[in-house]
């Protein structure tokens, strides 16, 4: 009995192997029929409230030259996440010219405007520099840090909330204000302490990746008591000590992390000044700054995966917002269509881009 049940007994863990990951991909695509559902539905929705005769009108006041004017202005803004994203992989000892970080953020922008998810064009990001050579580990660390820097950037933008009227119930404006003035300053004061203690901190970092107790006088490696791989290390310790040197290399750079914090505020603004020339081309009496604070309440819920690429949420939320900075329905949705269609138009050189984002690119330098 015993021989006949262990002889069974492998078929069945086989066939739960197989059935896992089948689970998993029928889950996957539900959650991507959701997103698609509830896109379809808000387009709907806004379809529905719209007066779409209107809307053709407000859309022949706009000229050809305010559009071109503005997918410029969506350029220069992705020229300027270029230049960030440079400057991160310099940071990490990975060395690529400008022309090169241009082509990964124009490949990234289409793919992320043609693929059902936000993170498309990052994760092209990575496997682009995986082709050249470079450490999926380090590449990866730094696209999510080029994230980081734009939301610290969103987040010291938001008190712009509390000074465009009637946005928002002025509870949540001062609420949201507060919190991030007090983030900025948290922020400043954490940069202020790596200037200032950069090198111990350096240090602290390279020690624990090295399995250094930071503290130990003798700086020997501590005696765990355990058995460790032939390597000398297992596999989270080597995760720990590539993040550890991932770390302590911007640790190193404080100026970078500042500079590139500003570089988001200057491209935030200059792609929002896309909406504001076609807002004053409608006719309609807004500042950049009441455009800036509206992006700022889109930007983090457009992020989140409950809809593709945030459509029919971004134009929904951008035609409530800016009725209540005084446009008509139908000035609102012009607004909300024309951005969609801009960025498009902005992220169609990027398909050239990412035709030449060859695999057998030449790796300058290894990290």
């Amino acid at each position: 009995m015993q021989e006949s049940t262990r002889s069974e007994a492998p078929p069945l863990d086989s066939s739960a192997k197989r059935a896992a990951p089948e689970r998993n991909s029928r889950t996957k695509r539900l959650l991507l029929w959701g997103r698609i559902v509830l896109s379809l539905g808000l387009l709907a929705i806004l379809a529905r409230i719209v007066d779409w005769q209107g809307v053709r009108g407000a859309i022949q006041s706009v000229s050809m030259s305010v559009v071109g004017v503005a997918v410029l202005l969506i350029l220069v803004a992705q020229g300027l996440c270029a230049l960030r994203l440079q400057w991160l992989l310099r940071t990490q000892e990975i060395r690529i010219g400008f022309g090169y970080s241009l082509n990964l953020t124009l490949a990234g922008l289409f793919a992320g405007n043609f693929l059902p998810s936000t993170v498309g064009g990052d994760a092209l990001k990575v496997v682009a520099l995986r082709w050249r050579g470079h450490a999926v580990s380090t590449s990866l660390a730094t696209v999510v840090m080029d994230r980081l820097t734009s939301l610290a950037a969103v987040t010291a933008l938001v008190p712009t909330i509390w000074l465009a009227r009637g946005l928002v119930p002025r509870v949540v404006a001062d609420g949201l204000a507060f919190g991030a003035c007090a983030a900025v300053v948290l922020g400043f004061a954490a940069l202020w302490l790596i200037y200032w203690r950069h090198a111990t901190v350096s240090r602290w970092l390279a020690a624990r990746a090295n399995g250094v107790d930071p503290f130990d006088a003798d700086n020997r490696p501590r005696n765990t008591g355990r058995h460790t791989a032939p390597q000398g290390k297992t596999w989270a310790q080597r995760v720990a000590s590539a993040a550890g040197a991932i770390l302590a290399r911007w640790v190193n750079s404080p100026a970078c992390l500042t500079a590139c914090v500003l570089i988001s505020v200057l491209q935030i603004f200059t792609g929002q000044a896309s909406l504001w020339l076609l807002a004053s081309a409608l006719g309609l009496d807004t500042g950049l700054l009441p455009i800036v604070a509206v992006y700022c309440l889109m930007v983090l819920p457009i992020m989140l995966p409950i809809s593709v690429n945030g459509l029919g949420l971004q134009e929904l939320g951008t035609v409530y917002f800016f009725t209540q900075l005084g446009a008509t329905t139908e000035q609102a949705t012009v607004v909300a269509v024309c951005a969609r269609v801009f960025v498009v138009l902005a992220s169609l050189p990027g398909a050239l881009c990412l035709l030449l984002l060859r695999k057998d690119s030449p790796a300058p330098q290894k990290t």
